[in-house]
């Protein structure tokens, strides 16, 4: 009989848990997530532009928020970051302005990666500033702009 109870129990409270689970998963469908990279870190400080990626800014040209790079079979859908000329000096003049900021955070890299997994781009900022990767279609991505976590205040409109 106690055990009847305890199966009946277990079989009830996990029916409970994938109504409560099930919808809260739902909320992050379609989202893809950074990926801390050496590798893109390296591209990024070696001024090295990957030909299969358009590059974007964030922030003043002077001194970028971010930078990224998505592959070119995908569309960036938003306002918020511009193009960057594709020549390695305007690609080194801002990368150059975002070592140059007045701050003492490091600069790293990151994989963009959609929401199965696949890497759709890089990611160029201070450590610990972050934006959100959600797929709106098959290949267009709608990457936020950063938020500082040093200085929330600085959160894109």
């Amino acid at each position: 009989m106690k055990r009847t109870k305890y199966v009946l129990m277990v079989a009830v409270v996990s029916f409970m848990m994938s109504l409560v689970v099930s919808p809260a998963l739902a909320l992050f469908e379609g989202y893809g997530s950074l990926v801390a990279s050496s590798e893109v870190t390296q591209a990024f400080d070696g001024y090295r532009l990957d030909s299969d990626l358009n590059y974007y800014f964030s922030g003043a040209e002077s001194w970028p928020d971010a930078m990224i790079g998505l592959n070119k079979a995908y569309t960036l859908d938003s306002t918020l970051w511009r193009k960057v000329a594709t020549t390695s000096e305007s690609f080194k003049n801002l990368v150059s302005g975002m070592k140059s900021r007045p701050s003492t955070m490091t600069l790293f890299g990151y994989a963009i990666l959609d929401d199965k997994g696949k890497q759709i781009g890089v990611w160029y900022s201070m450590f610990g500033v972050r934006g959100y990767v959600k797929m709106v279609g098959e290949k267009t991505v709608d990457i936020e702009t950063p938020v500082n976590p040093i200085r929330p205040e600085l959160i894109a409109p």
